[in-house]
């Protein structure tokens, strides 16, 4: 995360490949390096995730790390749910501001490419 060319983590709860949950967060919080949390992570892939990627939403809520957001479709019909993801985040108290993606602008922004 210190590397400038580094700026989202993907799926950080993926069980496979367990974390320091919080000092990934706290780290990711320091270094404006946003931590992606998916829909099917709560649905359909990568089983065991959804407890991994609340405990990391929580975690950002707490440090006030970015978030990026992905619905991470597996079939067509999913592209563009977020369901499962936005209440896990609203339920941990993740705040609208800390998703880097909740538009272009901000997207733009968050990667430094605005004026």
């Amino acid at each position: 995360m210190e590397n400038p060319n580094i700026h989202i983590i993907c799926h950080p709860g993926n069980p496979g490949y367990p974390l320091d949950y919080e000092a990934v967060a706290r780290q990711a919080a320091a270094t404006g390096t946003a931590l992606e949390l998916n829909n099917s992570s709560f649905v359909t892939s990568r089983i065991g995730s959804a407890d991994n990627c609340r405990l990391i939403a929580r975690l950002c809520a707490r440090f006030g790390g970015p978030v990026s957001l992905g619905s991470d479709a597996h079939i067509a019909q999913s592209v563009g749910h977020f369901g499962h993801v936005f209440e896990a985040l609203s339920a941990a108290g993740v705040d609208p501001d800390q998703i880097i993606n909740r538009s272009l602008e901000a997207t733009l922004d968050f990667l430094g490419l605005t004026d």
